[in-house]
């Protein structure tokens, strides 16, 4: 949440860098625990369902930002139910520019 606020280029790698580090150290030990704690017969299964989840997350997380774009930054939980195009008020309010460059 702070990396949004700063929202700088250097900000974001740093960030980019511990997101990456943190499931690099995560993942295995996972699937260490994991493997550690399932007998010998359930092994294969745990470690299936487990990397079944793990990718079955990676690939619904993109389109899921992609759907909460029109949100902007007003999330839920800091101003009620936030609702799409409504930045501002009124009829003819000036639209607010985003803070990211890439998204009008």
């Amino acid at each position: 949440m702070a990396v949004a606020v700063v929202g700088t280029p250097v900000a974001l790698t740093v960030a980019s860098i511990g997101l990456s580090t943190g499931l690099a150290l995560a993942v295995p030990g996972l699937i260490a625990t994991i493997a550690g704690r399932t007998g010998q017969t359930a092994r294969g299964f745990a470690l299936a369902v487990y990397t079944f989840s793990l990718f079955v997350g990676a690939s619904i997380a993109a389109p899921v930002a992609q759907g909460l774009i029109p949100w902007g930054d007003s999330p839920p939980f800091r101003k009620g139910l936030a609702r799409p195009g409504k930045r501002g008020s009124g009829r003819h309010a000036r639209r607010q520019a985003h803070p990211c460059p890439l998204i009008p």
